[in-house]
């Protein structure tokens, strides 16, 4: 089978939120999925339906979330995340993906089956879960350490 490697970029946050659903809809493997709590509501019937019917799906959110799904990684925003941009990383079946940020109050994204592209992202995702989960178990540690707070706080996640 031939890849379409090939980036697609997108733009407004309906065609956006469509291509996702889309995706989502589709995985017959795995759904690792980054996003917002207020955008992530919209996918969970799909997600949880899919983890239900044996697929691997990974959440990583940013603000609280009430789910069935067992994989969640939560990032509760504090005061000093005011550079913590508004994002949303898909990754399908390991093989198709879509990154959407936000830049000057637009919605924009890309949109790829790029193996070089995807693994990238990949580790992009599970970077945040470990960021997330580090910061939140030596929470006080990280925290009082000016340089590694300083660090972290520029991070995306």
């Amino acid at each position: 089978m031939e890849i379409d490697d090939r980036v697609w970029t997108l733009k407004e946050n309906q065609s956006i939120a469509s291509v996702i659903k889309e995706l989502t809809d589709e995985a017959t493997k795995s759904i690792f999925i980054s996003a917002w709590s207020d955008d992530l509501q919209h996918y969970l019937p799909v997600l949880e339906a899919k983890e239900a019917a044996g697929m691997d799906v990974v959440i990583h959110v940013i603000g609280e979330i009430e789910t069935s799904i067992k994989k969640v990684s939560t990032l509760i925003p504090n005061q000093s995340h005011e550079t913590l941009e508004r994002s949303r990383i898909l990754i399908v079946d390991e093989k198709e993906m879509v990154f959407a940020g936000m830049e000057e109050g637009s919605w924009q994204a890309i949109r790829t089956q790029s193996p070089p592209l995807v693994k990238f992202f990949t580790e992009f995702f599970y970077h945040d879960v470990a960021l997330t989960k580090i910061t939140q178990r030596y929470h006080d540690i990280v925290m009082k350490d000016e340089d590694i707070k300083d660090m972290l706080l520029k991070l995306r996640y």
